[in-house]
């Protein structure tokens, strides 16, 4: 799951603020009775990753590649957590759940690399892709440490926009086409979280993922795995220029 959708989700369970667990159960193996009794103090998101966070440590949540929740609701199968607060339930499933301490959600999570983040800050992540020279683009933009919350349908629709192969090498694009790239990033997951907070289909929103016609040069999309990540591009060889 993106960053986008995520912080949508994290918007939604916000009204779980205040309210104490009650009951918890699922397949999780952590130590989850620990959850018990406590209050939630705030819930969010960084980049790929929910957060509950209690007063002294918080739960963290990555639905991996095919997580969900049920607020008030479940689905037919054994949940990997169940919370039961004081009003309201939360259904977690087919993901990853973890307790970490408050001091290490603080230190380890940088708002300024939270795509989503009102803090998100540009120079800072152009120089983290710049510093990673020798990687292919397609790879630097799935990289959490330094595109938290990009996945792979940002990742296309950036370089798209951009004009970039996605087998460019950092070090052989132009700096302010590397800023180009990390603004396009940015601006396509605001536009993502608007269409997914209003109930829109994303797929009314993109212009590379999954096409099969390049909408600019009418020439044929390209659509094949890339980089070390292995991860599926969508690009036009015509239209995106490779930096070799």
């Amino acid at each position: 799951m993106e960053g986008p959708p995520l912080r949508v989700i994290a918007e939604e369970l916000s009204q779980l603020t205040d309210e104490y667990v009650a009951e918890v159960s699922g397949n999780s193996k952590m130590q989850k009775e620990q959850l018990i009794g406590q209050k939630v103090l705030q819930v969010f998101s960084w980049g790929k990753n929910l957060f509950l966070q209690f007063p002294e440590f918080s739960l963290k949540v990555h639905f991996l590649m095919f997580g969900s929740y049920r607020f008030n609701e479940e689905r037919n199968m054994v949940p990997r957590l169940s919370l039961v607060f004081s009003k309201d339930t939360l259904n977690l499933y087919n993901c990853s759940v973890k307790i970490l301490s408050n001091s290490d959600v603080k230190n380890l999570y940088d708002k300024e690399l939270d795509i989503m983040s009102e803090n998100w800050n540009l120079a800072k992540v152009t120089g983290l892709v710049s510093s990673l020279s020798q990687d292919f683009i397609c790879d630097v933009l799935l990289n959490q440490s330094v595109f938290a919350g990009v996945g792979n349908i940002i990742k296309n629709e950036a370089l798209f926009k951009s004009e970039v192969h996605p087998l460019s090498v950092v070090e052989r694009i132009p700096k302010k086409k590397l800023a180009g790239i990390a603004s396009e990033a940015r601006n396509f997951s605001l536009e993502f979280y608007q269409a997914v907070k209003k109930g829109d289909n994303i797929r009314s929103r993109l212009t590379i993922y999954g096409k099969k016609i390049c909408p600019i040069c009418g020439g044929r999309v390209v659509f094949r795995k890339t980089g070390k990540t292995k991860r599926i591009s969508y690009f036009c060889p015509s239209h995106q220029k490779l930096y070799e």
